[in-house]
């Protein structure tokens, strides 16, 4: 996780230069050449902020379920009753649509701003600061990371039910605060 942050954040902060008071990105490093850096930044961004979160996200997944899987083998089934079993394979399962509908997301909604880098970096699409495609990459990217926590609420019982035991305590406070100020006057 270092080596990805020291590859993908160090070098744009060094790329700032102050022009008539203004922010503006400069690629030109005296000791490489711009469009060769370029490249390098944009397959390197496009390798270790999206396919490698990706790949380690369904690799620690297909562990866990391995694992699990694993202490549910035939020699335990004797041991375990049949519910018991029934309810490890439903949180396998679980645990599986999970990571795929998480994976899916993560890939489908980051494909969109890879692929305007590539075809950026190869010639065939011109980018331009504030276009309809930089904003709708940028919705998508956001889309993605506030959708992950509700994955993750929605497929799991048990968060359903602490978040459903939060929200009904949440209107109690609200209604009790209510009704007291509606006395009151």
């Amino acid at each position: 996780m270092v080596s990805m942050v020291l590859i993908l954040y160090i070098p744009t902060p060094l790329l700032r230069r102050y022009t008539d008071n203004r922010c503006v990105m400069d690629f030109s490093v005296p000791w490489m050449d711009t469009n060769a850096f370029v490249e390098y930044f944009v397959y390197s961004w496009v390798i270790f902020a999206y396919c490698v979160p990706v790949l380690v996200m369904l690799i620690s997944h297909a562990w866990v379920i391995h694992t699990l899987r694993g202490h549910n083998s035939s020699r335990h089934f004797l041991s375990r009753d049949m519910q018991s079993n029934l309810q490890i394979k439903r949180r396998i399962s679980q645990l599986v649509i999970t990571t795929s509908i998480m994976s899916i997301q993560q890939t489908v909604l980051h494909f969109f701003e890879c692929i305007g880098q590539i075809l950026e970096v190869t010639g065939i699409f011109r980018y331009s600061f504030n276009s309809p495609i930089e904003q709708m990459s940028t919705l998508l990217i956001l889309l993605g990371y506030m959708s992950n926590p509700c994955i993750l609420v929605f497929s799991t019982a048990v968060l359903r039910r602490r978040l459903s035991l939060l929200l009904k305590s949440l209107t109690e406070k609200i209604t009790n605060i209510t009704i007291i100020k509606l006395h009151s006057n």
